[in-house]
């Protein structure tokens, strides 16, 4: 085994780069799960919650999908949202706060552990790991977006055809450029092309400012705390002020008028208090402040017991079900709105969703959690977690043209949307492994090609690099606690 590491490390850049493009070698990287680095094990549960979440997105989707269109009882929309389990779809929107938290998770973890006892971090570090993710995150989506701005309204055609993929076929062609400067959240967002990638675009500038914020806490120590405390202030009330200002509704209703044809994407306070990256720095920042704790007690074994047990369940699921669920209030049509209420639902329903996430996942790195635990480290989950990205950014190409495709009304009921669902998340994960091997695992190799010194096993990863936030790569990093 030692004359292979050896033979391994003495090819040429060469060969490394051949490889990169391996398809055999690439599938084995997707499938290994032989990792024993301590902390990989312990953040285990990252890859499988990130695994359910991606399915809580392709889900939500494809309902929008499906009752976005043509439906022929649209009495079954309205009715959904009577009923208090349903808020786990007409409220679900919260789920990508999961997101967020985990990429200032491992952010902040990264960051501590490859500068803790280093007397050397220059400002310049920040502009490499800037473009080191950038590198790392636009070649699918630019591959993405040239998809659906040239083949994907070729592809077939239908009465709904260009409603729903002929549109996005000309956003596509005017737009481009925001996507691959990660600025569609922003620059013309009622057109934006490729909505799913509003979470991309927002997670790169929270994680372009958070480098900067880390590099100041590094030259300041002491300040730490005090920032952290600002920065979750500041994101705790954001949502809020701003739904109190303009009067925004308590929730994104998912009413048939909003639903038809995505107008939902066309409201003012979607793209204020959900795909704004301001919106969000409260979950990103919790996320980083229990990275610094799971850093900070990385090696101290915490005494729990059975109320600690009893606390985190209800500090973790049951806090971020409560958020959720809560909404099936404000759907009564005897509630009153108030600018008061939506402002408090809007700071509290996210930001504690977010908080009851951090607090979850931390919990999991203690080994609590039982059965949550085991279902979020089974092991197939753990090689399904990687694909998150590639999936996250394909699936909607499959759900427009399943929209544009429809020939008749479609008669929505449970069984259908069952099975709509099952064929979105297969084909997208279909799609995802596809773009995964032959793009985005080339891409994380070539990065890593970068950095490699022949004849030499690869030195200790860089500050500049590890500064790189792991939570979308579908790589699992032999040598780094690549999630």
């Amino acid at each position: 085994m030692q004359g292979e590491k050896l033979h391994y490390y003495e090819q040429t850049k060469t060969s490394h780069f051949i490889a990169a493009f391996s398809i055999p070698k690439n599938w084995h990287r997707l499938r290994s799960t032989s990792n024993t680095n301590q902390e990989y094990r312990k953040l285990r549960s990252i890859q499988g919650i990130r695994f359910y979440n991606i399915i809580c997105v392709v889900l939500s989707h494809t309902i929008m999908g499906t009752l976005g269109g043509a439906v022929s009882n649209p009495r079954y929309t309205e009715h959904s949202t009577k009923h208090v389990l349903n808020m786990f779809i007409a409220n679900g929107w919260y789920i990508v706060q999961t997101f967020f938290v985990i990429s200032g998770w491992l952010l902040s973890y990264h960051f501590f552990e490859m500068t803790s006892g280093s007397k050397h971090f220059k400002i310049t570090y920040i502009f490499w790991a800037i473009l080191n993710r950038y590198l790392r995150l636009v070649p699918a989506v630019a591959l993405m977006v040239g998809f659906h701005g040239t083949w994907l309204v070729h592809l077939s055609k239908g009465p709904y055809w260009d409603m729903f993929v002929g549109q996005e076929y000309r956003n596509c062609r005017k737009n481009w450029w925001t996507n691959v400067l990660f600025i569609n959240n922003y620059i013309d967002n009622n057109n934006m092309c490729l909505h799913q990638t509003w979470y991309i675009a927002a997670d790169m500038q929270l994680f372009m400012v958070s480098v900067a914020v880390l590099y100041v806490i590094w030259n300041y120590p002491k300040t730490l705390k005090y920032i952290f405390g600002t920065l979750l202030f500041v994101g705790f009330l954001t949502p809020g002020m701003i739904a109190y200002v303009n009067n925004y509704d308590i929730v994104i209703r998912q009413y048939p008028e909003i639903l038809y044809n995505l107008n939902l994407l066309r409201l003012d306070h979607w793209h204020q208090l959900y795909s704004s990256a301001y919106s969000n720095i409260f979950g990103y920042t919790v996320g980083m402040v229990f990275g610094y704790l799971f850093f900070s007690y990385k090696n101290v074994t915490l005494n729990i017991n059975k109320i600690h047990v009893i606390l985190w369940w209800l500090l973790s699921f049951g806090m971020c079900i409560f958020v959720v669920l809560i909404a099936v209030v404000f759907y009564d049509p005897n509630f009153m709105v108030t600018p008061l209420k939506s402002a408090l639902y809007w700071s509290c329903g996210k930001n504690l969703f977010a908080l009851g996430i951090s607090i979850g996942i931390f919990g999991l790195t203690q080994k609590i959690g039982w059965f949550a635990r085991w279902f979020c480290e089974f092991q197939p989950v753990q090689v399904l977690g990687r694909l998150t990205y590639s999936t996250y950014i394909i699936h909607v190409a499959f759900i427009r043209w399943q929209m544009g495709y429809r020939r008749y009304p479609a008669s929505a009921n449970d069984s259908m949307i069952f099975f709509a669902v099952l064929r979105d998340v297969t084909l997208a994960y279909l799609g995802g492994t596809l773009l995964c091997l032959f793009l985005e695992m080339p891409v994380s190799a070539l990065q890593k090609l970068m950095g490699f010194k022949q004849n030499k096993r690869p030195a200790k990863m860089s500050a500049e690099k590890s500064l790189e936030t792991l939570d979308l790569d579908c790589d699992n990093g032999q040598t780094q606690l690549k999630l």
